[in-house]
């Protein structure tokens, strides 16, 4: 009985050394596994982080670009460091017109452009800022996002190795003028500066003779007389140029130009950044673009009431008159959606969405 009794102990107690050892086996495993194969007090080394060189279409110093700048800062915070963008303003790398060839060959990895520079490849490109069909920026932002916007636009730059990231708004233009600008009438026989392209096909309708100026020659124009009026940006940015202490006429809200902005990078860097860091790229970005729309709209709030003492006129469009300026504005798209099959989806997916809304017929 001793014997039995002793036999049971012992193999009680040489399955216990064993199972501990076993236990010991399975916790050094474990171990080794949860350290990726490491020795103890060895630490993770940080993954070199991903650096990207972002040209703008702005002046380094200028608001506008400063405001885009905040996306380096906001990415590299929400990565982790593993994400690194480096914002250069206009032509720190190439000339504006050469962004897409540095894109493609490596020069840069990305760029702040806007699709209407790229009309040239496509007249398609241009018709991202369609003018005076839009009253506000949640509308194309819409059509942009949930109604098939943004899809056509990669389609474009897709042809050239680029991929569009996000997008992003500023807000609605103003005029700038020597002579008040109340209605569609009061565009006949008017000397305007406007940038090319749909927006200059609207205002040739319209009754004005344009004029194709780059931005710092507006002002001398305006002081000159070569011009009348100017279509150039919004209150703020009318403000901070001088172009107020000129034209002493304007027109608050705007109606006719919303400018949209793309990040654009080469297809390959897209295609080969982890998932998480291309949610987290195109989110900063994204919410960027309603931080600069709110902003804006509280500079150009600010900025009329103090244009205003300064003897600024702001004239109201009634609803009569900016329907006038929207049935040209449907004509227009429809003249330059024969100018690509591209466009021609463009202008039909537009008129859609546009017609849910109630803007046109």
């Amino acid at each position: 009985m001793k014997t039995i009794q002793y036999n049971v102990l012992l193999w009680n107690r040489r399955n216990m050394i064993e199972g501990w050892q076993t236990t010991k086996l399975i916790l050094v495993i474990t171990l080794i596994i949860g350290f990726g194969g490491k020795s103890w007090g060895q630490s993770e080394a940080m993954p070199k982080p991903i650096e990207w060189k972002i040209q703008t279409i702005y002046k380094f110093d200028s608001k506008i670009n400063q405001l885009i700048s905040q996306l380096s800062e906001r990415v590299d915070t929400m990565s982790n460091g593993r994400l690194k963008l480096t914002i250069f303003g206009v032509g720190k790398f190439v000339p504006t017109f050469k962004i897409l060839e540095a894109i493609e060959h490596g020069i840069l990895e990305g760029a702040v452009s806007a699709p209407t520079y790229w009309r040239e490849l496509d007249p398609a490109f241009a018709m991202f800022e369609t003018p005076a069909l839009w009253t506000h920026p949640w509308q194309l932002d819409t059509w942009m996002r949930y109604e098939g916007g943004l899809d056509l636009l990669r389609e474009l730059y897709a042809t050239k190795n680029v991929y569009v990231v996000n997008y992003m708004f500023f807000g609605i233009e103003s005029f700038v003028s020597r002579v008040p600008l109340r209605g569609v009438d009061d565009f006949k026989g008017l000397r305007m500066r406007t940038p090319p392209g749909m927006i200059e096909q609207l205002f040739k309708k319209l009754g004005a003779q344009t004029m194709i100026l780059p931005g710092a020659e507006i002002k001398p124009a305006l002081e000159k007389g070569i011009i009348d009026a100017a279509d150039w940006s919004q209150p703020s940015l009318n403000y901070s140029d001088g172009l107020y202490k000129i034209g002493k006429h304007s027109n608050f809200p705007g109606f006719h130009s919303m400018p949209l902005v793309d990040f654009i990078v080469r297809q390959k860097e897209w295609e080969t950044l982890p998932p998480d860091l291309q949610l987290i790229l195109s989110t900063a970005i994204r919410t960027l673009s309603w931080d600069l729309i709110e902003q804006y709209t509280i500079d150009d709030y600010n900025v009329v009431q103090q244009a205003q003492k300064e003897g600024v006129i702001f004239h109201a469009w009634n609803q009569t008159e900016l329907n006038r300026v929207r049935m040209t504005a449907v004509k227009v798209l429809d003249e330059w959606s024969q100018k690509s099959p591209k466009a021609q989806k463009i202008a039909a997916s537009q008129k859609i969405w546009l017609k849910k809304l109630g803007l046109i017929q």
